[in-house]
């Protein structure tokens, strides 16, 4: 799995010019955006993808639909449907996409200082879970789970484990898919 580079932005979430490979801008700690995409079916339940066993960061987690760096020169819309596509197979469009936030990310561990803009788009999919593709350099699998069961997994200390740490990250999404959706 190539990870490329990635446009560095400044504080307030512009472009700088400079384009970073992407371990060096997580080691320096550089601003950078990334798109995040929230599948839900009809039923209210959220899709959350096992992340792929030989990813560098938080192998084997749960964690959000389908997520990505942008591309340097990408747009955030660009970046979701690229990254939907790669993780899972869909194929979808900019408009059947709901931008619901652009939110500021920060996440620090050992070698490791996330600095990103996160644009949160929502996308609701009538699919099967079967239709879905796992990208095994990606993804090592997929769940449908209830709102209501995804906020006592992500409530309990031991379940929480499971998931990567976001902190109040799944918190916000489901309240406000809770409010945007009226699941």
């Amino acid at each position: 799995m190539g990870y490329g580079y990635l446009d560095v932005l400044d504080e307030n979430g512009n472009k700088t010019s400079e384009i970073g490979e992407f371990v060096e801008v997580h080691k320096k700690g550089q601003w950078h955006a990334t798109a995040h995409v929230w599948i839900f079916n009809f039923s209210g339940e959220v899709l959350l993808q096992q992340r792929s066993f030989n990813n560098i960061t938080f192998p084997g987690l749960l964690d959000i639909s389908a997520a990505g760096h942008l591309d340097p020169g990408e747009g955030p819309e660009d970046a979701a449907l690229r990254e939907l596509f790669e993780e899972t197979g869909i194929k979808a469009k900019k408009n059947d996409l709901e931008k619901i936030k652009v939110q500021i990310q920060i996440m620090d561990a050992k070698d490791y200082k996330n600095r990103e803009f996160v644009h949160i788009f929502i996308l609701r999919f009538e699919g099967h879970i079967s239709d879905l593709k796992i990208d095994q350099t990606e993804t090592a699998g997929f769940r449908f789970i209830s709102l209501d069961q995804f906020e006592k997994e992500i409530s309990d200390p031991e379940l929480k484990k499971k998931y990567v740490p976001h902190g109040g990250y799944y918190n916000f999404i489901i309240k406000k898919v809770r409010e945007e959706l009226a699941f």
